[in-house]
């Protein structure tokens, strides 16, 4: 890889780390205990929390986009990529062949992502000002580009995401 390349899978791995919904008032919302916890390493409940705002939230892109970033970075934990020293030396990163991820991780990934940009795209179509549902698109389009780059190893594959932007009715 290149280190312009490594360099911008960094920046897109620190975008994520800092998706997480705007606070909104002293009281966090379920979205942000859930990016709490997280970003803490606790994907377990992270996860649980993330499901019972799809559950309570069917409409809301935000749900399945921040499942799949839990995802993600339970890997990239699993994996040692969230490791200090790969923001620090490109060695620790591109001399490592990535582990294999775990069996049937890529197609829940995959499925959670579908279901945040099918959400995301409604929501759009229906008012292109949507705010939450363009920037969970955004953010669908990110994590798989970094998947493909930081999980699969495919750097130059993972610029190769198109962005689709949906059309009104």
């Amino acid at each position: 890889m290149t280190k312009n390349l490594m360099r911008a899978c960094r920046v897109s791995i620190l975008a994520v780390l800092l998706v997480a919904p705007p606070a909104s008032a002293d009281v966090p919302t379920p979205l942000e205990q859930g990016y709490r916890l997280m970003y803490g390493l606790d994907f377990a409940s992270a996860e649980q929390v993330f499901r019972t705002w799809r559950t309570e939230h069917p409409r809301d892109p935000l749900g399945p986009m921040s499942e799949a970033a839990n995802l993600l970075f339970a890997e990239l934990d699993r994996s040692g990529v969230l490791k200090a020293q790969f923001f620090v030396n490109d060695a620790s990163f591109t001399s490592k062949k990535p582990s294999a991820a775990p069996a049937g991780l890529r197609k829940r990934f995959d499925d959670t992502l579908a279901d945040a940009e099918r959400l995301a795209v409604s929501r759009v179509r229906a008012d292109a000002r949507d705010r939450d549902a363009i920037f969970a698109l955004a953010t669908v389009y990110g994590l798989r580009a970094d998947y493909a780059a930081l999980v699969e190893g495919r750097g130059m594959a993972s610029l190769s995401y198109q962005v689709l932007v949906p059309r009104r009715r």
